[in-house]
């Protein structure tokens, strides 16, 4: 029977890809520093899940970074005061600019239940996400399947498109999982966050 349970370790890795990318020039301006993670704690926390007679063990974790872009503009004073020329943030550009972020590593047992294993070869692994907004419209999608990936892996996309502020609570579903013919093959660690796009917060961070 596979078991599934939340753990901890020290690889990161990282996958995405989107629905039609929009060919977008980033803003000046900084990236949100707040991301939402499942399961919920720092780096090293992980869900876990057993392949079939403890053959794998596939540790996962699935990250969104909101990612905050705003464009600049002239402050407006009289010339010659110490302001002028200087730039302000353009409070009607910030916008958000997502990245998901899926982490994984699997082990392998070498000795059956005596807790020796080790961290290398290839694996049969599909990573899926799907954000959708408000509405339950699809915004963007991960959905690769790749039979030779490494037992730890990180790779980083973009949603690739603006996501208006204010827009309603979003949601995305995520899954990674170690594919293939037999049960002691599969393994499936998953899950689902809800974000919030409201920039009330960082617009009254940029206006002081």
């Amino acid at each position: 029977m596979n078991r599934i349970r939340t753990a901890a370790f020290a690889g990161t890795a990282v996958l995405l890809s989107v629905l039609a990318p929009a060919a977008l020039s980033r803003a000046d301006g900084p990236s949100s520093a707040r991301h939402l993670q499942d399961p919920a704690g720092g780096n090293k926390a992980m869900k876990t899940a057993w392949t079939g007679g403890d053959k794998h063990k596939l540790s996962g974790q699935f990250r969104f970074h909101p990612g905050m872009d705003y464009k600049l503009k002239d402050k407006p004073g009289p010339a010659g005061a110490p302001e002028w020329g200087s730039k302000t943030p353009d409070l009607n550009t910030v916008a958000y600019r997502p990245r998901m972020v899926f982490s994984y590593e699997i082990a392998t047992s070498t000795l059956l239940r005596k807790g020796i294993s080790e961290k290398k070869g290839k694996h049969a692994v599909t990573l899926r996400a799907v954000l959708r907004d408000a509405r339950g419209k699809r915004i963007a999608a991960v959905d690769e399947a790749k039979a030779d990936r490494p037992a730890v892996l990180e790779k980083e996309f973009p949603v690739g498109r603006k996501i208006a502020c204010d827009s309603g609570v979003y949601t995305v579903a995520w899954s990674i999982s170690r594919t293939g013919p037999a049960d002691t093959d599969r393994a499936t660690v998953k899950g689902t966050l809800d974000w919030d796009s409201s920039c009330k917060e960082f617009k009254d961070s940029l206006s002081h």
